[in-house]
């Protein structure tokens, strides 16, 4: 089967209606309703693809869920506003596991006032949730995928890694360290200082990893970049877990995601203005060139 990222392209056409502002392509979907626009956005969690119930409790399912929806939202410097919730649910499944998963999902929405407004539950072999959100965005702020230009700095405004970092202590059955862990268990998406908006030209977010959402943001702006592995800004969770791992935490930081960082791109002349990290540059030339290592392959479904 074709890789996640080449199934999308395949299946991507350009939509009919003139109300349709980008479709496939973006972290969101952005549809003109006159004074500003909607974004939609969807996203799966799929038992033993995307948590282990012997990991993770019914609330961090359910957090994780909204978490990376939210996410996507906020990549597009939208407010997240309404969700559906779709669950397919094995026989076994107990009431209060779904019950205190909602919990979860509404724990993370109750920080942008999103209100749960219908979905559906179908039975199946293996549990999953699917959220749909919407959201808005006013039209002279809203980022997208496409507005990197040469010359841009690369800015990423947290620490990658430490989703990786939790998750790995959890597959090789390190004992405690649970604040390393909770980075795995209980994600959180973290939206750009509200100051440091107006002079940001792109924005992703770092679901797939910092190469794989650099990537889209360079074909989506017909750019390359250069990327300075050992600029990538190193938390103590993640350097901790290096060492418990016998793993050099930049190589964490490069290869994880899930970690709902916003990596944006920003002109030389506005840097200063903006907070994060600055890890890279963006150049005429594409493709991406790391500096200090080689780029590591992005989290993609499907992939062998």
């Amino acid at each position: 089967m074709d890789r996640e990222f080449e199934i999308i392209r395949r299946i991507a056409k350009k939509p009919k209606s003139k109300h349709v502002v980008s479709g496939i392509g973006d972290d969101a979907a952005v549809i003109d309703i006159g004074k500003r626009y909607l974004l939609l956005t969807t996203d799966s969690q799929v038992e033993g693809i995307h948590f282990k119930k012997e990991w993770f409790t019914a609330e961090q399912v359910g957090i994780k869920a909204a978490e990376s929806n939210i996410s996507d939202i906020l990549s597009m410097n939208g407010t997240p506003c309404h969700a559906m919730v779709s669950l397919i649910l094995p026989k076994e499944t107990e009431k209060r596991f779904v019950i205190e998963m909602y919990r979860g999902i509404r724990k993370s929405f109750s920080r942008y006032h999103c209100d749960i407004v219908g979905g559906n539950i179908s039975e199946g072999k293996t549990f999953s949730v699917t959220i749909s959100l919407t959201g808005y965005a006013k039209k002279e702020s809203i980022k997208m995928r496409s507005g990197a230009r040469n010359g841009d700095f690369i800015v990423i405004n947290g620490y990658p890694g430490e989703s990786l970092a939790g998750f790995m202590l959890l597959k090789k059955g390190i004992k405690g360290y649970d604040k390393i862990k909770k980075g795995h268990l209980e994600p959180h998406a973290y939206p750009v200082d509200v100051k440091s908006l107006p002079f940001i030209n792109a924005m992703i977010d770092t679901s797939d990893g910092i190469i794989g959402d650099l990537r889209h943001i360079c074909d989506e702006s017909r750019c390359g970049a250069i990327l300075y592995k050992g600029k990538l800004p190193i938390s103590n969770n993640v350097a901790k877990a290096g060492e418990l791992l016998g793993e050099n935490p930049y190589d964490l930081a490069i290869s994880g995601g899930e970690d709902y960082r916003m990596l944006c791109t920003v002109p030389g002349k506005h840097i200063s203005k903006v907070k994060g990290f600055v890890i890279g540059e963006i150049t005429r030339k594409r493709g991406i060139k790391v500096i200090g290592g080689s780029a590591p392959r992005s989290y993609e479904h499907f992939q062998k």
